[in-house]
């Protein structure tokens, strides 16, 4: 009898114990690369995850990024940045997927981690990855899970556009300068040989070219005919706000991978 009543107790006080506190994904398990999108968390309903899995999938073909959501109520034992990045790296990086990124949710503590790799992480360095989540932020605080998480997916495409563009830009500027420095590099043998072949010297003085006595000034007078204005500006410091710009992790494979994240 005692020892029924003693395996009722600790039956009752197993099921008292937070069973939150361990994550329900393992990340450094092999989770496939055909699922892109994981509620974990139960925010979507199974046709909005299809249709976000849809859009996951155009971001592929159109991009030849890898665009991963997971949602969770907590990383367990594990921090932010390591859920996410494990999980990319073992399911994702390993099959040959270098160029890609994950948004984890995480919504016991309302918290958001973006891991970026590859080319991803050249797109959404410094504050560019807290540029993409505010696309996010705004319908997630209203509960509404599928709006937010569309922005997510359909706005990697135009992040991309933008940063291939201003890379365009950077190497026009580039070539624009290196031609610009050789040209005037080139003005300095130009100058040695034309000097060589000038036969014509300045003369020091005009007594040559006057009549002695020749010239007889009457009226001497000092008319004043131009102003000149300069504008110096005075600059004052700015505040600098915002996003940190991200950090950075290395995953278990020695993969780097660039970070961001905080709260929602």
């Amino acid at each position: 009898m005692k020892k029924l009543i003693t395996l009722i107790l600790v039956l009752l006080l197993l099921s008292a114990l937070p069973f939150s506190a361990a994550a329900a994904i393992d990340p450094y398990q092999n989770h496939g690369t055909e699922t892109q999108v994981v509620d974990d968390a139960d925010l979507l309903t199974a046709s909005e995850e299809a249709e976000l899995q849809k859009l996951a999938e155009q971001v592929f073909e159109e991009t030849g990024m890898k665009a991963v959501l997971v949602t969770t109520r907590n990383a367990g034992s594990y921090t932010n940045e390591q859920m996410a990045g494990e999980y990319y790296d073992n399911s994702f990086r390993q099959a040959g997927f270098e160029d890609g990124l994950l948004l984890l949710i995480l919504t016991d503590d309302s918290e958001w981690c973006l891991v970026t790799h590859g080319k991803a992480e050249k797109v959404f360095k410094g504050s560019a990855g807290d540029d993409l989540f505010d696309t996010v932020r705004g319908g997630y605080r209203n509960h509404q899970y599928f709006s937010a998480f569309q922005n997510y997916f359909s706005n990697i495409k135009p992040f991309i556009e933008r940063y291939e563009s201003k890379r365009v830009r950077n190497i026009v500027f580039s070539v624009v300068i290196a031609l610009l420095i050789g040209f005037l590099c080139s003005l300095i043998p130009m100058a040695r040989l034309k000097a060589q072949v000038n036969t014509v010297r300045m003369n020091s003085s005009a007594d040559n070219y006057v009549q002695k006595n020749g010239l007889k000034l009457y009226v001497n007078r000092d008319i004043y005919l131009y102003t000149n204005t300069t504008y110096r500006v005075i600059e004052t410091q700015r505040s600098s706000g915002g996003g940190g710009g991200g950090g950075s992790y290395t995953s278990s494979s020695g993969s780097s991978y660039g970070v961001h994240g905080g709260k929602i």
